[in-house]
């Protein structure tokens, strides 16, 4: 058996050493202590404190056309909807056009033009317009339209049974929907098709709800086709369905075309010190 060197044994020996030392401290009780634990504190928050020190404050500056005026609001505070305000200006509004203010109810219009539709009910007051409907293609729609050309195609659906807020959704084709309504619909369960993809991929059924003149003014044309929002959506409804009034995301004026059937709507004003909460 080969006899080691010197070099060999004092590298043995200072290996031991070391596996001693390590052993040590491990086995030690005093490895971590709070005076320990205490400056690896102090020496963090230095850290971070001086990492938010040296960030500078970066400002960009847009410039942008005398006639394009940019406005945003990052308020964190819930918007408060003036409603005498609204109530003033509606007034005058009425009298510009010489119209009379009817409170018990919601205001049945024809031959309604785009400027009275802003000035008095864009974003401001609900109003029934009966003469645009009956004008569409699609008031020609039936349930074989849907099943002879788009009978396969899937489209997003909302059950409940019992509570609104225990709703499912599910993935199924128009014709195993048509199926689930010809089932009908009750107080506590019903079924309705809730889907905004399947109109944008089929731009045809897009060209049966037009000509809408108070949807000619639409700002998500300008954005690109890959992150515009959807401006359209389909919903059709077993007996009893319903939903609750939902706030638009992009806070644009929402409008509701009944093709068939009947829909209700219910409003609830939260009153604040004169104040309705939006």
């Amino acid at each position: 058996m080969r006899q080691m060197n010197r070099c060999e044994k004092n590298r043995l020996i200072n290996l031991n050493n070391v596996n001693h030392q390590t052993q040590y401290y491990l086995d030690s009780k005093e490895l971590i202590t709070p005076c320990r634990l205490f400056i690896i504190l102090i020496v963090s928050v230095m850290m971070i404190v001086s990492l938010a020190s040296s960030v500078k404050k970066l400002e960009i500056v847009m410039e942008t056309p005398d006639s394009l005026q940019l406005d945003f609001n990052f308020s964190k505070q819930q918007y408060l909807f003036d409603y005498e305000c609204a109530l003033n200006d509606r007034q005058e509004m009425l009298e510009l056009y010489g119209r009379t203010y009817h409170s018990g109810s919601v205001e049945k219009r024809s031959g309604l033009s785009v400027q009275e539709f802003g000035d008095l009910y864009d974003a401001k007051w609900p109003v029934i317009v009966t003469d645009v409907v009956p004008n569409w293609p699609a008031s020609s729609w039936t349930k074989d339209f849907f099943l002879e050309r788009y009978g396969d195609e899937r489209i997003l659906l909302h059950a409940v049974e019992g509570r609104l807020v225990d709703g499912v959704g599910h993935i199924r084709t128009f014709r195993e929907f048509f199926r689930y309504l010809q089932r009908g619909g009750s107080q506590r369960a019903w079924i309705y098709m809730e889907d905004e993809i399947f109109s944008q991929a089929h731009p045809e059924i897009k060209k049966d709800i037009e000509p809408n003149p108070y949807m000619e003014e639409n700002f998500f044309k300008f954005f690109p086709d890959g992150i515009r929002p959807w401006d359209c959506m389909i919903l059709w409804g077993s007996p009893f369905s319903r939903s609750t009034l939902h706030m638009d995301p992009y806070n644009w004026t929402a409008i509701s075309g009944v093709i068939y059937g009947k829909k209700h709507w219910k409003n609830t004003l939260k009153w604040s010190k004169g104040q309705v909460n939006y």
